[in-house]
């Protein structure tokens, strides 16, 4: 398998994959127009209040690959968000290797142990040799538990990705911005 396409799939791990859109391959990008807007101030959402929802975070992944075509990836990170405070979170990838697409979950857990649950799609957007690369990922909230019970809503993460293919670990820091609706 080329370093690229590894460096990819380990990469995009960093904030988990999966959602009902079409997926992307390593060498797509994600045009904006396909990213949901985050809302600019709160507004009354079908389930409840549509407030801004952003953060920021440093992660470190490892991806283990089982022949013939699935890369599993895990990762963890660490961070600070509006409506949750400071956060850890866990991540699990599987890739399917001869097309570079992903399914998994992105578990954001609060310091009071409230949890939001999310999953994503997303890419590559530039690699930038020897073993830098830069990340967007679409991510759809799917319910939560505690004040996140039922909560709703997107975000988009990006990060900047080092990876260390000799040992298949990859470590970086990244952001978010979009909306979360807060069941009233």
């Amino acid at each position: 398998m080329p370093v690229r396409t590894i460096a990819v799939l380990i990469l995009a791990a960093a904030a988990a994959l999966a959602c009902e859109s079409e997926p992307l391959t390593v060498g797509s990008r994600i045009d904006s127009r396909d990213l949901a807007a985050p809302a600019s101030s709160a507004q009354l959402g079908p389930f409840g209040t549509e407030l801004p929802f952003s953060g920021s975070f440093t992660a470190a992944t490892s991806g283990v690959f089982t022949p013939p075509t699935t890369l599993t990836i895990t990762g963890t990170a660490t961070g600070n968000a509006t409506h949750f405070g400071r956060f850890t979170a866990t991540t699990v990838d599987v890739v399917n290797t001869t097309n570079a697409t992903s399914t998994g979950t992105y578990l954001l857990t609060a310091a009071n142990g409230d949890q939001l649950f999310t999953t994503t799609v997303g890419g590559e957007e530039e690699f930038l040799p020897p073993n830098i690369s830069r990340i967007r990922l679409v991510a759809t909230i799917v319910g939560g538990t505690g004040r996140f019970a039922s909560t709703t809503g997107t975000f988009t993460i990006n990060s900047t990705i080092a990876v260390d293919f000799a040992t298949g670990t990859s470590s970086g820091s990244g952001s978010f911005d979009g909306h979360i609706i807060l069941k009233d």
